[in-house]
């Protein structure tokens, strides 16, 4: 993939000269920054692994974004221009340390505007033995052609849907198309997606087989005591294995978000257990000082 010229590589289609040192709106110019790389404990348990493990998830954080999130977490990477200038030589090299120091998997967060160094990185990686799967960690908010370009690269989807309104993605994010761009998106991702759900159960010897939609569904209101989720008509991904009557497996990854234990109908005690047990919010700072006092 070669830097369109002018940019038009996220939805916004700011036609930045990014090749000539304009910067486009995500804030990227025509070379490749990286804020930070290095083994993260902290994603999707699946993804992560055990908190306390040596290993995690290989994650490379990428410098600008092309929203303007104003609660986002990583501020000062996404607009503050946090980061440093990398060849395409050192990103390669980055992603077979990440490999050898024992990731699980390689986190790409906020990679799009990036992607014309990204993909070779990642060619000339695997030409090297690069074997991990590849994370590709967005916000959402990609054009079908981003998603076209990353079939055969991508094996985990890590889509942060954040908005179903256009009001409040214009608001919060300054990106009033964000419900139409991210459906249409996700729509194009559906073959991807189904191609790694068929993957799964067969490295899983399991005769099932995966079921992908993404249609209107109504959700019942739920409220959590520190906060509440509204009910209504949603647009979801919906994946149904085999038959498609168990139980939902989004309760397993986000227990936090389940009902409460005293009302799980699940018919074991150790699944009971699995889905609605106790689980505690770790934050790395805090882990060290006790670790620091405790020697």
């Amino acid at each position: 993939m070669q830097l369109p010229n002018p940019c038009t590589l996220c939805p916004r289609a700011c036609r930045a000269d990014r090749a000539h040192g304009q910067r486009g709106f995500c804030g990227a110019d025509g070379t490749l920054r990286v804020a930070r790389a290095a083994l993260h404990h902290w994603e999707e348990p699946c993804l992560s692994g055990d908190p306390n493990a040596a290993t995690g998830s290989g994650t490379v954080f990428f410098s600008n974004c092309a929203l303007r999130c104003c609660y986002c977490q990583n501020y000062p990477i996404s607009q503050g221009d946090v980061g440093k200038e990398i060849t395409v030589e050192r990103l390669t090299e980055i992603f077979l340390a990440l490999q050898k120091s024992g990731a699980k998997n390689l986190n790409l967060v906020t990679a799009t505007q990036y992607l014309p160094w990204a993909l070779p990185a990642l060619d000339a990686a695997r030409a090297a033995g690069f074997a991990l799967p590849v994370v590709y960690n967005t916000g959402g908010y990609e054009t079908l052609e981003t998603v076209k370009a990353l079939a055969g690269y991508v094996d985990i989807w890590l889509a942060d849907v954040k908005y179903a309104s256009p009001d409040l993605a214009a608001e919060l994010s300054a990106a009033r198309d964000y419900p139409a761009v991210a459906e249409a998106a996700l729509r194009q991702a559906l073959p991807v997606l189904h191609q790694a759900a068929q993957q799964a159960l067969y490295k899983a010897h399991s005769p099932q087989t995966a079921r992908l939609k993404l249609e209107r569904l109504d959700f019942a209101p739920r409220d959590y005591g520190s906060f509440a989720l509204p009910g209504g008509r949603y647009t979801a991904l919906r994946v149904e294995l085999g038959e498609g009557k168990g139980h939902n497996w989004f309760c397993v990854l986000y227990p936090a978000l389940c009902v409460s234990g005293a009302q799980a109908k699940y018919p074991s005690q150790a699944e009971n257990a699995l889905v609605f047990g106790r689980y505690e919010v770790r934050f790395a700072v805090v882990d060290a000082v006790k670790n620091w006092i405790q020697q």
